[in-house]
């Protein structure tokens, strides 16, 4: 019976003693993937891949619970047509979580590029992306580089703010 009780203490510690903060950059980035993915399996049409290669760590205010920016691409609503998403995970307790609130695509996402590739700044309620959007004589891929500031609007979606074009690299 003691042996019991000391097991069930030891499980409802374990999940605390790997907090983030206990946890390699790549655990992290493996966990958040982890739960992204299971997200998007429930919320887009199958085939969307998420990896730890596509997690990036948004540095928030001093003090602020640490959150995760996920880019993926895919059919959130099996209309055929796919589109740039994003989902925000944070760390419960030891455990990864995905806020659906802010994700898409519940929280809409009016990306202003096909293909995002970076996160450049985070503030709350506030991203700036990099990423290609379509040219005029662009048919498959898109070629133009843009910068773009999308802010949380009172109903919190992901609006545009902002976008300029960058310049192309040789």
């Amino acid at each position: 019976m003691k042996h019991a009780a000391a097991c069930l203490l030891l499980l409802s510690v374990l999940p605390c003693a790997f907090a983030s903060g206990d946890r390699s950059r790549d655990d992290i980035k493996r966990g958040v993937a982890e739960a992204v993915e299971r997200y998007v399996h429930e919320v887009a049409c199958p085939g969307v891949k998420v990896g730890p290669h596509d997690v990036m760590a948004l540095k928030g205010a001093e003090g602020e619970m640490e959150r995760y920016a996920v880019l993926w691409s895919g059919d959130a609503d099996c209309d055929g047509e796919e589109g740039a998403h994003i989902a925000i995970a944070s760390d419960d307790g030891g455990t990864f979580v995905v806020d659906t609130h802010m994700s898409s695509p519940v929280a809409e996402f009016d990306g202003a590029a096909r293909f995002v590739r970076r996160v450049i700044d985070y503030s709350a309620g506030s991203l700036t992306l990099e990423g290609k959007a379509f040219g005029p004589y662009d048919m498959d891929s898109p070629t133009i580089p843009v910068r773009f500031t999308l802010r949380m609007d009172e109903k919190g979606n992901w609006k545009l703010a902002d976008k300029i074009m960058l310049p192309f690299a040789l």
